[in-house]
């Protein structure tokens, strides 16, 4: 048996098998964790480098656009006429009416009174 034990313990150093029955101590149990954390770690971190070097890619998704057919470039004379011509009554409307605000706003205190029909010197009580 001890022929065993020597080449079991060879091959395995670190097996907690039947054959070896060593006892476990606290120092190789946490050396153990942090052994399996470490492995776990340094995984995860490999797995994380080969997604950026060769990322998974996903299948694209192609938009389709609707074909709209070719249409004239040039817009016919009448049509042009008709949009330029209600362009200049458009201006023409606001350039009246700017026109009448400027004249409003030049008349006078006197005017107004005499267009309202107001008196110039209001009528004050006796005694006052």
């Amino acid at each position: 048996m001890g022929v065993i034990k020597f080449f079991h313990a060879l091959f395995k150093p670190n097996c907690d098998c039947n054959i070896c029955a060593r006892p476990s101590c606290n120092k190789c149990e946490v050396l153990e964790l942090q052994l399996s954390y470490e492995r776990s770690t340094n995984q995860q971190l490999i797995n994380t480098l080969i997604n950026l070097v060769n990322p998974v890619s996903e299948p694209q998704v192609v938009e389709r656009k609707e074909v709209k057919s070719i249409q004239k470039a040039t817009i016919p004379w009448r049509v042009k006429q008709q949009m330029l011509e209600t362009e200049d009554r458009h201006a023409a409307k606001l350039r009246d009416d700017k026109l009448r605000e400027q004249e409003a706003n030049r008349m006078t205190t006197a005017e107004l009174e005499k267009e309202l029909g107001i008196e110039s010197e209001p009528e004050l009580p006796k005694g006052a």
